[in-house]
């Protein structure tokens, strides 16, 4: 086998995982479809409704209630993964990976591996890789040979994330900016909506992105970095999206760079990811609705707590997803 043939199916790219094939099997890299793939990587867009065939018939019909379905009801059986894939009826199977970088359990789809946020998940043919990890500068270390999705990716902060800065002190740059925030999203659902509201009655909240500028019709599409709007402010508010063990997306690494102290909301095991003594997490105050930390905010004895403090408490690297893509590789 002189290349290996890739198949992205309701997905759109695979940081991380693409370079490592590239580097690892020394082949050609050929994206087909599914039919005639080695390798098919099936996203979760299939079944949270945005791509699932059923979806797209019947919302023509059904209209935005449709979306209000649970992704449950989505899920398909072995035999109806590979009707949808096309692949009903090949003599040789591909093999067929889960990759998510949602909030969903690694075995939401039944393939051969599976590639998630997951933190807990107790299973040799799932990988967890956290969000926050596809926004590495990963040639830094030399983990890969070459950023194949860099551009992209490292468009919306304005450059990828480096390990060496994501490893020393915060610095005291933040304590002598004004004590403002930053909000950036495109949404307020809640509880984002109910951070903002409180958060906005003590202190001044500027907020950018879709949701404020409807001009903005993708966030990739911005007239500004992030990294341009966090470095005028104290404070960057970056609440993720739900609450769930290994979902941390890049907010919290890049605000640190941008020198503005992250104040996001997650899932308490955020501190297996990162120094929680970096970062204030929301959720360890939310008790008396969040009057204890305005306060603490308020005060450069608190503050200066976080500047003597980095974001990774050690290096990081790409070991275990070699290891795994290498054992993928194998089976080809």
């Amino acid at each position: 086998m002189n290349s290996i043939k890739i198949a992205l199916k309701y997905i759109k790219n695979l940081p991380i995982v693409y370079d490592l094939i590239i580097k690892l099997s020394k082949k050609k890299i050929i994206i087909t479809k599914p039919r005639d793939a080695d390798l098919i990587f099936v996203g979760s867009s299939f079944i949270m409704g945005q791509d699932h065939p059923s979806v797209s018939m019947l919302s023509k019909l059904f209209g935005h209630a449709l979306r209000k379905m649970s992704y449950k009801n989505l899920i398909p059986s072995n035999f109806e993964l590979d009707f949808y894939l096309g692949t009903v009826g090949r003599r040789l199977k591909p093999i067929k990976i889960f990759y998510t970088r949602e909030n969903l359990p690694h075995n939401t789809i039944d393939c051969d591996y599976s590639i998630t946020n997951d933190i807990a998940a107790d299973n040799p043919n799932h990988l967890r890789i956290p969000n926050w990890k596809d926004h590495i500068d990963w040639s830094e270390n030399n983990s890969v040979d070459k950023l194949h999705y860099s551009e992209q990716i490292g468009k919306r902060f304005g450059s990828l994330l480096k390990i060496s800065e994501l490893m020393k002190p915060q610095g005291s740059d933040f304590i002598f900016k004004n004590r403002n925030m930053s909000l950036i999203t495109s949404h307020l659902r809640e509880p984002r909506r109910s951070i903002y509201l409180k958060f906005s009655s003590h202190f001044k909240v500027d907020g950018y992105g879709p949701f404020f500028d409807k001009r903005i019709k993708h966030h990739n599409k911005s007239n500004f970095t992030k990294k341009e709007i966090m470095r005028d402010y104290a404070f960057n508010l970056c609440p993720e999206n739900t609450l769930y063990p290994g979902f941390y997306t890049e907010k919290v690494p890049e605000s640190f760079i941008a020198k503005s102290l992250p104040i996001t909301w997650a899932d308490p095991n955020i501190n297996y990811d990162f120094n929680e003594k970096a970062f204030i997490n929301l959720i360890n105050y939310q008790f008396n609705n969040y009057e204890d930390i305005i306060e603490l905010l308020k005060q450069d004895s608190f503050l200066k707590k976080f500047t003597h403090e980095p974001l990774l408490l050690k290096s990081i690297n790409l070991e275990k997803e070699t290891i795994f893509i290498e054992k993928i590789l194998k089976k080809l």
